[in-house]
């Protein structure tokens, strides 16, 4: 993998948009974020999930009744995994952190995050937008135009392509509109989204997917929305972060 330096700053999250699929994104507020991070330019993808998912030698917490990645969606090892939930990206994230001798980042018995560890872990709400954003506030992080979405995003496709098949933002971060749909470490009672619903049983999920059809809007920086997490579905994988 490779990983890219996401330094502090402040941003603006969420939109004062119109509309209904706006609802949960406002107002909009700025926030500072005083820790930089790691952040991996891709998309976890199917070949660097099945390193794990086949790892006989691993003594840590495995996949529990995991039936794979779909194929027809991802039809070869350089597209993101998807069919992963929560819990898995996150066993994932600490079998890394031991393979490259870090502090795991996840308590392994109730799975919540473990404060100042330096593992590999989910990125948090407000960090995912930071990075999709990439100093704009604009609805995505190359305009507010829908128009030039396809040299950016996957979308509107019946399968994922490779992992940074795309243009990337300003950051050099791939696939941050599209491909697949990627979990965040929040909750939605513990993300910093102001309206965010009181509900500690549901993860976030942000960027949309290539599965999104008709409505480039699920797309855009600052939609989300929230789901189990125990949830596998079609369109949802991840990307990991790291704290130094």
């Amino acid at each position: 993998m490779t990983l890219i330096w996401i330094p502090a700053g402040r941003f603006m999250m969420g939109t004062d948009g119109a509309g209904d699929e706006h609802s949960t994104e406002k107002p909009q507020h700025e926030l500072f974020l005083s820790k930089g991070f790691y952040l991996s330019n891709r998309e976890v993808s199917v070949e660097q999930f099945m390193w794990f998912a086949e790892d006989q030698e691993y003594k840590g917490p495995r996949l529990v009744d995991w039936e794979g990645y779909d194929k027809r969606i991802s039809p070869n090892i350089g597209c993101p995994v998807q069919q992963v939930s929560w819990l898995d990206a996150v066993r994932y994230c600490n079998w890394l952190s031991r393979e490259e001798g870090f502090a795991i980042a996840y308590d392994e018995q109730e799975w919540k995050p473990i404060p100042g560890a330096k593992g590999y872990r989910l990125l948090t709400e407000a960090e995912w937008e930071y990075a999709c954003r990439a100093g704009t506030e604009t609805e995505y992080s190359f305009g507010n135009s829908d128009a030039t979405l396809s040299d950016y995003a996957v979308f509107n496709e019946q399968t994922t392509q490779p992992c940074g098949s795309k243009m990337p933002n300003a950051w050099e971060l791939f696939d941050m509109h599209g491909n697949v749909c990627e979990w965040c470490e929040d909750t939605r009672r513990s993300s910093c989204a102001t309206n965010a619903e009181s509900d500690e049983s549901s993860r976030v999920l942000r960027g949309g997917s290539s599965l999104d059809f008709v409505n480039p809007q699920r797309l855009r920086s600052a939609y989300r929305y929230s789901i189990a997490p125990g949830y596998r579905g079609y369109s949802i994988g991840f990307r990991i972060s790291r704290t130094p």
